[in-house]
């Protein structure tokens, strides 16, 4: 994965992207998408039904280009500094 194009998420950022996503999925100017439409609320149910499973202080690192993902666990207290 090229980490120049990298973003990272934490479960705040995942909700939002559900939010979003389900939000532009609901929207009427995608009524003549309808596939697309189905498309973002399942992503955003997928999504909304995977931020659960995060622990406090994990990341998801993401290539937004499609390079795919790394989980990063949280660190622990030895971990820190």
């Amino acid at each position: 994965m090229a980490d120049s194009n990298a973003i990272t998420l934490i479960a705040s950022d995942l909700q939002a992207l559900a939010d979003r996503l389900f939000a532009r999925g609901s929207s009427r100017l995608r009524s003549n998408q309808p596939d697309a439409a189905g498309d973002m609320r399942l992503a955003a149910g997928v999504i909304r039904a995977l931020v659960p499973a995060l622990a406090p202080g994990e990341t998801i690192v993401v290539d937004p280009d499609g390079g795919g993902f790394r989980h990063a666990p949280a660190a622990t207290a030895g971990e820190q500094g």
